[in-house]
């Protein structure tokens, strides 16, 4: 969907300007700029990015995919940061997928979609290439979940963090079903989109402070590959770091209101619980996903290796204080 502009937009200073500094631009909406600390010296001082879309034979688009809760919202706000190309949907409600004008699709099918959704449609069927967000299940539920009490509450999306009872209530209606959708989700993109067409995005990485700029780059890279058109809209790299600093550690969403913001508030203050059961099945779940997958994708099983240290010393602490 795009995004609400300013009608105004301010004009960049003049490269030739000494005293100052330019201003970031992204989709025409001026940003200021945050204060830069003594390390952020050599930090790029504009990021100028142009809204737009691919011509119609800029032909098929890649996929984006990914279990709800997984990051979606920002994976797609990054990719057309970068790109400066809108994105469409797997329903196509914007026109863009079909009309050959996206850049990228977003998907949660199979898990929350239409069964025959790309037996149906012919635009979907000439994708080649797929990027898999995915999330440690640990976190992609609870944040699944806040979306769900969103809706049923009317509140806006991502503004809340549902109450821990609220949570409950639903983990315990839903958990096995939604740990099973998770993992036939992953199953099913690597098993259509062999590992040459199929780029796996950790959210972990892509959000991280140490990883994100170098993973954002790896994303811009990985969608140039289906056509120039596209190669020759991608930032700079010298720009990559920038962008998800604005993004993703500041939070800013050029040109919504203070009402869209992108940070949930609300909750609890840690993490939303887990039985120890219901831990325990979650990483036999991952152990036998990540056996099956050793040999055919190294890249995911060294992931869910990670993910499942983190469900370990989770399901350790509720042991812990079972023993209290």
């Amino acid at each position: 969907e795009q995004e609400k502009q300013d009608t105004n937009p301010k004009e960049p200073l003049p490269a030739t300007s000494p005293k100052k500094k330019k201003k970031i631009y992204i989709d025409g909406v001026p940003m200021q700029q945050a204060a830069r600390k003594e390390e952020d010296k050599n930090r790029p001082n504009t990021a100028t990015i142009k809204s737009g879309v691919l011509k119609k034979t800029a032909g098929p688009a890649t996929f984006a995919a990914s279990y709800p809760g997984s990051g979606a919202k920002i994976t797609w706000r990054l990719i057309r940061a970068i790109t400066g190309i809108y994105t469409g949907d797997d329903h196509d409600h914007n026109g863009r997928v079909s009309a050959g004008h996206a850049v990228a699709v977003k998907t949660h099918y199979p898990s929350h979609a239409p069964p025959k959704l790309f037996e149906e449609s012919e635009p979907l069927k000439r994708i080649e290439q797929a990027i898999l967000l995915i999330r440690n299940p640990l976190n992609a539920l609870p944040s699944f979940h806040n979306y769900i009490y969103e809706q049923l509450n009317g509140l806006m999306n991502h503004s809340t963090r549902a109450p821990v009872q609220a949570w409950v209530d639903w983990r315990n209606k839903h958990f096995e079903i939604e740990i099973g959708n998770w993992v036939n989700h992953t199953k099913w993109w690597i098993e259509h989109f062999p590992e040459k067409r199929l780029l796996l995005l950790p959210y972990e990485k892509l959000t991280s402070a140490q990883w994100g700029p170098e993973t954002l780059q790896q994303v811009g890279h990985y969608l140039s590959r289906v056509h120039p058109l596209i190669r020759q809209s991608l930032v700079s790299d010298s720009q990559y770091k920038c962008i998800f600093e604005l993004l993703v550690q500041d939070g800013h969403i050029p040109g919504e209101k203070e009402r869209r913001k992108s940070h949930r508030q609300g909750g609890p203050r840690g993490e939303y619980p887990y039985t120890n059961v219901q831990l325990e099945y979650m990483i036999q779940t991952l152990v036998q996903l990540r056996d099956e997958y050793q040999q055919k994708f190294p890249e995911l099983y060294q992931l869910l290796q990670q993910y499942l240290a983190e469900i370990v010393e989770r399901k350790k602490q509720v042991e812990y204080l079972m023993r209290q």
